[in-house]
């Protein structure tokens, strides 16, 4: 689980909490059956998608392991490349940032 199970569920914004951040906005559902649909209309059943992380921040390995599992459910491969902190900070490369 993300965040160790002290996250709550996003709406697709950044920001919940914060000021600026609509008031009353309607959770989004979860279509995965329409998904599902788009990414085999689109030809893309099976594309793999890298991602690169590290355990920098504790949240980072846990979010791509749950964006892996829900894009699996719509047929996608997401592989997330861990990297140490000291490899991760070195490489040039940008970790999946925490949101």
């Amino acid at each position: 689980m993300a965040l160790a199970g002290h996250g709550e569920p996003g709406n697709d914004l950044f920001g919940m909490g914060l000021r600026g951040y609509p008031d009353g906005l309607e959770p989004r559902e979860r279509e995965v059956d329409k998904a599902r649909k788009l990414v085999r209309q689109a030809g893309a059943d099976g594309l793999k998608i890298t991602v690169e992380t590290s355990s920098v921040d504790a949240a980072w390995e846990p979010a791509a392991d749950l964006m892996a599992q829900q894009l699996r459910e719509v047929g996608l491969r997401l592989t997330a490349n861990g990297a140490t902190p000291a490899t991760a900070t070195r490489s040039g490369k940008r970790a999946l940032r925490s949101w």
